[in-house]
């Protein structure tokens, strides 16, 4: 496999994108001995602790978006597009005309890594949010032609925040609720395997002998977990009687999203493809490819997790 490959990750302070840079100038720095960060304010303190580690800051400039990202991307191999999700969608289509007409990438990252919503089921009324992605992606491969490789990771839930009460999980008081049936599993993946997942994916997808393997849109799951198992884990962790958990109606709450024509929160929206089983990954996923039997990392798990929020 190559080594010394160039990697930019814009969004790279922000919630997820510094965990990717993280692990990128940490674990992975003979891979990618440059690790750029483009940010919108590299005088901050997550700025600079990732200067610190070896990561090469870039403003990225509202004012002059195209500028900004020609410097920073100029030479780079990778394109990691880690900007939240209330990034407007005129600066993504910025983003990505520079990346695939200008930069000379080879491989970029869409901003996705969450809920695979190319299979919902929501005709008429689906969230704009997952609209606009759709768009975004069919505009960077339409702009590519060919020329860059545009790849879409789908990691179901950060596990770092997912256990709270606004998603059902309340865990001082031992209750849960969901939509459809507890025993549905849902997949979580922790930002810091995201991060390694990306870095496995770019170096596989810029070697001519593995890239073939790396599809345009690919899954993974961290961890994979129904309510049922997180109410039993809770149980175990604080040596409780398992709490009870209440269901909603699957087909209900579906109704109810269609009479918001669309408005309703993304979460609504999750908890109904959490009920649907669309957030299962199990059965499909990548996580051989990136990760051979567990012997580059070990996944991080949903009991890990809720050990540390119970136990902390």
């Amino acid at each position: 496999m190559s080594t010394g490959y160039r990697v930019a990750i814009v969004g790279g302070t922000g919630r997820l994108g510094t965990y990717i840079v993280d692990i990128l100038v940490s674990e992975y720095r003979t891979q990618f001995p440059i690790v750029r960060v483009l940010t919108r304010d590299p005088t901050s303190d997550t700025a600079r602790n990732l200067q610190a580690k070896g990561a090469e800051l870039h403003m990225f400039d509202e004012a002059n978006v195209d500028g900004s990202l020609a410097t920073a991307l100029s030479g780079v191999d990778v394109v990691v597009n880690a900007l939240p999700s209330a990034t407007t969608p005129t600066m993504r289509l910025e983003l990505l005309q520079s990346t695939a007409i200008t930069s000379g990438a080879r491989v970029y990252f869409l901003s996705e890594f969450g809920v695979d919503h190319r299979q919902n089921d929501f005709p008429g009324y689906d969230h704009h949010e997952w609209a606009v992605k759709r768009e975004l992606a069919e505009d960077a491969r339409t702009r590519a032609a060919g020329n860059l490789k545009i790849v879409a990771v789908y990691s179901g839930l950060f596990l770092e925040g997912a256990f709270r009460a606004f998603a059902g999980y309340d865990l001082e008081n031992n209750t849960y609720s969901c939509v459809g049936s507890p025993a549905q599993r849902i997949a979580f993946t922790s930002t810091a395997d995201i991060g390694r997942t990306v870095a496995e994916l770019a170096c596989l997808a810029l070697d001519p002998e593995t890239a073939s393997h790396v599809g345009v849109a690919v899954r993974i799951a961290g961890t994979v977990v129904s309510y049922e198992d997180v109410r039993d884990m809770v149980a175990k962790i604080k040596g409780l009687e398992r709490g009870a958990i209440s269901t909603g109606d699957l087909w209900n709450k579906k109704r109810e999203l269609q009479e918001q024509g669309g408005q309703a929160s993304v979460l609504e929206y999750i908890r109904v493809l959490m009920g649907e089983g669309k957030l299962d990954f199990s059965g499909d996923n990548v996580n051989e490819l990136v990760n051979p039997r567990g012997t580059r990392w070990r996944w991080k798990s949903a009991y890990d997790q809720l050990e540390t929020q119970l136990l902390s």
